[in-house]
């Protein structure tokens, strides 16, 4: 059970929450909007005898949107390190010195 409350269930969290691991593959990521042009012939053109000769270049912009697929990103193990480190040091730092503190404390008062 604890090591579900201390590892198990905070790396599922992360894996979840994070939009640097797995968050896109749950949700759907924001479209991206893009703008490309390109120059065709005008109206203008003169027709020869194996093609065409265009007098007039005309620019033509195209707006376009997609919602790009799910990318993994290779920064959850980066991730769990910096949400949970400093959660850790704590823990750690209250089962090293306060809880053998706080055992010794009653021990001296109930002796």
């Amino acid at each position: 059970l604890v090591l579900l409350n201390n590892i198990a269930f905070p790396c599922l969290a992360i894996l979840a929450i994070s939009s640097n691991c797995f968050h896109y593959a749950f949700f759907e990521p924001p479209s991206i909007e893009t703008a490309y042009s390109y120059q065709r012939c005008g109206e203008n053109f003169l027709t020869l005898y194996r093609g065409a000769l265009c007098l007039q270049l005309q620019t033509v912009t195209v707006l376009t949107s997609f919602v790009p697929p799910f990318q993994y990103g290779y920064q959850c193990s980066s991730m769990y390190v910096t949400n949970f480190s400093n959660i850790y040091m704590y823990m750690f730092v209250i089962i090293s010195f306060i809880s053998p503190m706080a055992k010794l404390f009653v021990w001296y008062i109930h002796s």
